[in-house]
């Protein structure tokens, strides 16, 4: 890579650089870009360790409902009805 327009990028980027510090700047940008073509070729197979749900069956578990019985949250509950709190059903 060479001859990056490093004005361009200072301008979307809303920043001020000297002469010596944008040629300083074009070659890091220069060796990030590098390393990005770099890593844009490696060719790596997924690990089918790494698919979990998928393939591995479904971990659950069974849920117990436990009753919260104490006064002050049936006086400050709108409604309260066999040991929980009623609530109206939203439908879309």
């Amino acid at each position: 890579m060479s001859n990056i327009d490093v004005d361009s990028i200072l301008e979307l980027s809303c920043l001020s650089l000297t002469d010596e510090r944008k040629q300083e700047f074009s070659v890091q940008i220069e060796k990030v870009l590098d390393y990005m073509d770099v890593l844009n070729n490696v060719k790596k197979v997924p690990d089918p360790s790494f698919e979990w749900p998928i393939h591995k069956d479904v971990v659950g578990r069974e849920d117990v409902p436990e009753s919260f019985e104490h006064p002050l949250v049936k006086e400050n509950a709108p409604e309260y009805k066999s040991g929980g709190f009623s609530v109206p059903k939203i439908l879309s």
